[in-house]
Formats: structure tokens, sequence, C-alpha cells
């Protein structure tokens, strides 16, 4: 198939896409004047997580394009997901997998979220004279750079810098700096991208070619 095909394929989904929401969409305005826009977009979000494969991931894209306050090109969510505010931010070529639980977030371009992942932005005072659930709630944007990538189950409660990766089932509590690997909770370094980690596969490569060595210039292969 030619490119300029695929991509008037494409167009032609995607406004089919749009007009299939629309209900959906009007339903969000109509709540969001009685609700407020918040519980307006949890509503319309719980709705649109039931819808199943392909289609769905065009379908939650067409219907938050007109929801969010910025949603790039090529976003993929998947099904039982769920967008608690309006005011989330999606760069380009974002993924989402399936059953996250997003709050107010910017995600950078081509950042890859797996599933049953939480990005929490809201906490709650803790008066010991109050009971908590009278206390006010207090939120802020988390801020999630560029080509990261976050794992299976992980909780994020703060802010990641660009290129980083957080391990599955970490507590991210402390900003992660550019490139960082954490995991753990809570989430603490255990590496950085920039630095080449060597695989299972090449020190097996290497210890081959170390046996095949002269005795004599054996030690100048390291094995780590």
């Amino acid at each position: 198939m030619k490119p300029s095909t695929h991509k008037q394929i494409r167009r032609l989904v995607e406004q089919a896409a749009r007009l299939l929401t629309t209900p959906v969409w009007l339903a969000y305005q109509a709540q969001a004047k009685v609700l407020g826009r918040d519980f307006a977009c949890i509503a319309v979000s719980q709705r649109a997580a039931s819808w199943t494969g392909p289609l769905g991931i065009y379908l939650r894209r067409a219907l938050y394009k007109q929801i969010l306050a910025a949603m790039g090109e090529d976003v993929a969510i998947g099904m039982g997901t769920i967008l608690t505010k309006p005011t989330i931010r999606f760069g380009n070529g974002v993924y989402l997998g399936s059953y996250c639980i997003i709050g107010d977030t910017y995600i950078g371009d081509n950042t890859l979220i797996s599933d049953q992942v939480s990005i929490i932005s809201g906490n709650h005072s803790m008066d010991p004279d109050r009971l908590i659930k009278d206390q006010p709630e207090v939120y802020r944007t988390i801020l999630i750079g560029e080509d990261c990538w976050v794992g299976n189950r992980a909780v994020v409660m703060a802010h990641l810098g660009n290129h980083c990766v957080v391990g599955a089932g970490s507590v991210v509590t402390k900003p992660v700096d550019d490139y960082m690997i954490v995991a753990g909770n809570p989430a603490r370094p255990i590496g950085d991208r920039r630095h080449k980690r060597t695989t299972t596969g090449e020190r097996e490569r290497a210890k081959m070619q170390a046996h095949h060595r002269r005795p004599e210039i054996y030690h100048e292969v390291q094995v780590p």
C-alpha cells in the first residue's frame, strides 16, 4: 500500500472515530456544566475505558482530543485506563497500557507507560485535629519527560526527567533526573541509560573468545 493511500485511510478512520464519539463528547459537556469538568472527565473516561480492540484506541484518541488540554499525534491508550483530569497533556507518540489511573500530568513525546500504572497528582492534608476526609486535597501537575519507560504497576508521585526508566512495581516519591534508571519502594537509582550495560549474550561471547586465546593473553579479556 502506498504511503499516501495509507494516510488517506487513516484520516478517514480518524474522522469516523470523531463522529462516533460525538455523543460522548456532548455528554461530557452537559455533565461538566452540572458536576464540573473533573467529574465529567472521570465519567466519560470510565465509559471510554470499556471500548475494546484497535477501534477502541482510535475512539479514545478522537474523544480525548476534544477533552484534554493537549493530545499529540499517534497517542495510544489501552482499555481500562482512566484519565481523571481534563488538564492532562500528552505529547506525540505516547503509549499508555491497560488499566492505568492517570492524574493531572504532562507526558512527553514517545514515552511508554505500561499496564496498571498509577500517576498520582493529588494528596490530602493530614491535620491530626480533623478527619482526613474533611481536609482539602492538594493537587500539582506531575511532569514526565520524553522517551521514558514506566514499568508495570509502578506508582509515580514525582517528576521524571527525560529518558528515564522506572522498574516494575516501583514507587517514585522523589524527582528523577534525566537518564536515570530507578527501582524499588521507594524508588532509588540503580543505573544510568548513558552507561552501556553488558548483556548476558555479550558476556558469554567474551568468555568463548577468552577461552580460545593463548593463556599468556587471557588476562587481557575482562569479563564482568
